[in-house]
């Protein structure tokens, strides 16, 4: 009885250590757009942005949409990120699970429920505070679809125009794609937690000394790049996805007119902008992994310098170079292929 109590308690601690590393590899990844946000925040005048949002809503054509097309891209680009992120998220809470205990698939339920409960909140809260970001992603665009004959009806207040919550029917899409994306990297946090313990454990029990232990250590770093895979296919369809909303309104504008010009030149900076902060985000997920595999590599390096044991000194330099993104072109592609999507509008 106290061996099995023993085991389960043991269980849930490393659970909670695994936890403890996601969560920072997480906070790490939320860096780029926290920069982002304030730096829009303090470098951009709110009161320019607003009047800027009026001209455009005064400057809309009166006429009713005659070409549907962006509507269609849109729609397209946002199912099918809807579909891939799915898709990873499946895989990921299977890879999670993979030789599971029970106590973890109890405390992953949890963590989904946490956030997607906090997601709604912070959502809620994010959105009445009208960053400057938020203004600039959305409700530029949303000035004028929701005074067009064709959409108006998707931006009725919801729940009723008496409740203080700004919530539209519209924004059921982009909304639903921003929380899906969030649980891919929360997933993704979670999955990097597991295998950094269990690259941790495998070297504490001296695994690397065997040339089968070695192989499936190196296996484990090489985990690393299908986790940037996996979350680039997510990020590269939401950058299309959400390239495509920045240009929803410009079938309602008069195309030689200025406020055309200004809005096209405004949704190719801020498609920029989301392509660089997903690349970075990318890339800010390979810091704390890589200080905690460098450390703990240099610590085995040096103690096999020192017996001169050769063998896993070269095994110990495979590891950091399979560790390292640039070394690896799918991998290098993947961190920046949100920005050259991104970047590819202001060429058309």
């Amino acid at each position: 009885m106290k061996i099995i109590l023993f085991q389960k308690i043991n269980n849930i601690i490393r659970v909670f250590w695994e936890l403890k590393v996601a969560v920072r590899v997480f906070l790490v990844m939320l860096l780029p757009v926290t920069f982002f946000t304030i730096f829009f925040e303090f470098f951009l005048d709110k009161k320019n942005i607003y009047t800027s949002i009026i001209r455009l809503e005064m400057l809309r054509n009166d006429f009713q949409l005659q070409n549907f097309n962006v509507y269609i891209l849109y729609l397209t680009a946002s199912m099918t990120h809807l579909i891939v992120s799915t898709i990873v998220i499946y895989r990921l809470r299977e890879k999670l699970l993979v030789n599971g205990i029970l106590e973890k698939k109890k405390i992953l339920n949890r963590v989904t429920f946490l956030f997607t409960i906090l997601f709604i909140i912070l959502f809620i809260f994010l959105d009445n505070l009208n960053l400057n970001i938020g203004l600039l992603s959305h409700e530029r665009v949303y000035a004028i679809l929701k005074n067009s004959d064709d959409l108006f009806f998707l931006f009725k207040h919801f729940p009723s125009k008496y409740y203080e919550f700004k919530f539209y029917l519209f924004s059921i899409i982009p909304s639903t794609s921003i929380f899906l994306g969030l649980i891919v990297i929360v997933f993704t946090c979670l999955n990097i937690g597991k295998d950094i313990k269990s690259f941790l454990f495998s070297i504490e029990n001296n695994e690397y000394k065997d040339i089968n232990g070695r192989k499936l250590l190196l296996d484990k770093v090489k985990n690393f790049h299908h986790y940037l895979y996996l979350l680039s296919a997510v990020l590269v369809t939401s950058t299309i996805a959400t390239i495509i909303f920045f240009e929803l309104p410009l079938p309602y504008l008069l195309k030689d007119s200025i406020g055309y010009q200004i809005f096209s030149q405004s949704s190719i900076a801020m498609g920029i902008t989301w392509g660089v902060i997903f690349s970075l985000t990318m890339l800010f997920m390979y810091f704390y992994p890589l200080i905690i595999v460098h450390k703990t590599i240099k610590r085995v390096q040096k103690e096999n310098l020192i017996i001169n044991n050769r063998e896993i000194v070269e095994w110990t330099n495979k590891i950091e170079d399979n560790y390292i993104i640039y070394k690896d072109l799918k991998s290098s592609l993947s961190v920046l292929l949100p920005s050259i999507i991104g970047i590819i509008p202001q060429f058309l």
